[in-house]
């Protein structure tokens, strides 16, 4: 996953941001319902409240690359 959202990030910061929070709820999930059943497994959706973050996230990586005065935060 990291190596992929690495890559993305590149190309468009937001969609990587985008790819690793469903890439992680994802995972989370297929692991929730292997251990506990699907009915746990649902709750685990609940993360996807993380996308809200996205913009504000992309918000705040902007404007500290503007103050560092760099193109990519490394």
């Amino acid at each position: 996953m990291g190596a992929t959202v690495g890559l993305l990030r590149k190309v468009n910061e937001v969609a990587a941001m985008v790819t690793a929070v469903i890439v992680e709820t994802a995972i989370f999930f297929f692991m929730d319902w292997g251990l506990f059943g699907l009915g746990m497994a649902l709750i685990t959706l609940g993360t996807l409240v993380d996308l809200v973050f996205v913009p504000i996230g992309y918000g705040v990586v902007r404007v500290v690359k503007k103050m560092w005065d760099v193109s990519m935060l490394e």
